[in-house]
Parts: structure tokens; sequence; C-alpha cells
């Protein structure tokens, strides 16, 4: 079989088909860089330069959804320790109502849509790459502090509102994921 380009291998696994090999891809934060759209984009692509990836699955700031509806969070100045959690939204049932639609161009949202734009400007249409998408009930974890035992109560308190949460940051997602990039 004649070599495959990064697409073609990625596309012919998707699909079930023969591939001259299997597509490579890692990923992983950078916890120090992770905090600027540029910062991302550049460790993002460097890896991926180093490694000579088939594809890149972009991972984001773990707490950039929750800093979008009202978490704050600092670096955690190493390297390997993800970022240290200051105050957290969602402290009881009746907080869920802070749970609105957002400006996707706005905020941490907006960083992350122009490291998207970035990465992709850079590869050119070379790579595939694709962004990490969290479920809505781990946005709500975050933004409960990782409690999860006060998701729970907050399910039996007014299960009506963290539904409507839920499909609040669910709509949120499916926007993202058709967002035209660059």
């Amino acid at each position: 079989m004649a070599a495959m380009t990064k697409w073609e291998r990625v596309r012919a696994a998707l699909a079930g088909q023969e591939v001259d090999r299997p597509p490579a891809g890692f990923w992983g934060h950078d916890y120090a860089r992770e905090w600027t759209p540029q910062g991302l984009a550049d460790a993002t692509l460097e890896r991926a330069r180093q490694y000579d990836w088939d594809f890149i699955k972009v991972n984001p700031r773990a707490s950039y959804y929750a800093e979008a509806w009202g978490n704050t969070h600092k670096p955690s100045g190493d390297p390997a320790r993800g970022p240290l959690l200051v105050a957290y939204a969602l402290k009881s049932a009746a907080d869920l109502d802070k749970i609105a639609a957002l400006d996707l161009q706005q905020g941490p949202l907006g960083e992350q849509l122009q490291a998207l734009r970035l990465i992709g400007e850079a590869l050119k249409g070379e790579v595939p790459f694709v962004q990490t998408v969290f479920s809505p009930l781990s946005v709500i974890g975050w933004l409960a502090g990782l409690d999860l035992a006060a998701v729970r109560r907050m399910m039996r308190e007014n299960g009506e509102a963290l539904h409507s949460a839920l499909a609040t940051v669910m709509m949120l997602l499916a926007m993202r994921s058709f967002e035209k990039q660059g």
C-alpha cells in the first residue's frame, strides 16, 4: 500500500478501511502555557510537530467552561498540575439559574476559539484537529467545585433547574461544535 496523507489515513481509519499504518496522536495539558490562546496554540503545535502526529486533539484549559459561567481558577505554577480552584459558582440549587446562554466570542470561550483559529491557521489544512468537548454533567460538576455530593443534592432539591442548566450547557456545546473556525 502506498503511503497515505494524514487526512487520508485518519479518514480511512474512521471508515474502517485499510490504512498504511494506524493514525497516531496524543494529547495532554501544558498547564503552564494553556492560559492564553497563543500559549495553548504554541504548546499544541510544538508537540504535534515534534512527534509528527496524524491528528491533533486540542486539550483546552480544563477549567475554561467553568470559568465562563463564573468559577475562578488560577494557574498552579506547576507545569504538571492543573488549575487551582479559587471560587466556584454553584453553591446550592438556587444558583443553577446562573447557568444562562453565553456569548461564544467573549471570555474563556472566545479565548478558546482564538486558540483554535491560531492552530488552524498554522496547520494550513495539513493535519486534522478536533477540540475536546466536556460533558454537560462534567461542566456542572466543575461549577459545583467538583463536589459530586453537592450535584446530587441539587438534583434532589431542584431537578428541573438542574435539567435546565444541563440543557443550557448542552446547547452551548452543540453551538461550539458547529462554530466556523478561522
